[in-house]
């Protein structure tokens, strides 16, 4: 899997940390930090929530900004975003 290996850089610098990212054709187009959840929020509503909303922008990777690059550590099979989703989508309305 050469795509594990893959880094992608980001539109502006962003703080290093371990991140969710959403990635379509192939440039990253949205990220939230794990750590930066809510006061008044526990994590796995916090990450159901992030990745939830990700989804919907591209295919959701779990990784780490680093030295102004993403570098995903694994893809999420949520991928709500995709042309057979959407083709469907469609069909329908």
């Amino acid at each position: 899997m050469s795509d594990s290996l893959k880094t992608y850089p980001l539109p502006y610098p962003f703080p290093d940390g371990r991140v969710w990212a959403a990635i379509r054709n192939g440039i990253v187009v949205n990220m939230v930090y794990m750590d930066h959840l809510p006061d008044d929020m526990e994590f796995q509503a916090y990450r159901q929530q992030s990745r939830g909303a990700l989804a919907k922008e591209g295919e959701v990777w779990t990784g780490a900004v680093k030295t102004g690059r993403f570098v995903p550590q694994f893809e999420s099979r949520d991928v709500r975003h995709t042309s057979k989703l959407n083709a469907a989508r469609e069909v329908r309305a």
